[in-house]
């Protein structure tokens, strides 16, 4: 996690290839929620493989209140947005 004046960025990284996915939710199952988090309240998410080995890291950024009301560039493959 990267935290700055202007921006919250987070990786979380696994070990499976292809971009995440979201299954069907229903309301016993504890387990699958995390992307829907992701598109829901991030400002800019992506996916990018991991560097020398199977797997691929999921980052998601939020957009800090700055004084000047700027906002902070990210290199990476942007998939979405929230």
């Amino acid at each position: 996690m990267t935290v700055t004046d202007e921006v919250v960025l987070v990786f979380v990284g696994d070990g499976m290839d292809g971009h995440p996915r979201s299954p069907v939710q229903s309301d016993g199952r504890e387990d699958g929620r995390g992307m829907l988090l992701v598109r829901s309240l991030a400002d800019e998410w992506g996916v990018s493989p991991a560097a020398g080995r199977v797997g691929k890291a999921v980052w998601f950024l939020f957009h800090r209140a700055a004084a000047d009301g700027r906002g902070a560039e990210v290199e990476g493959q942007v998939v979405g947005r929230g």
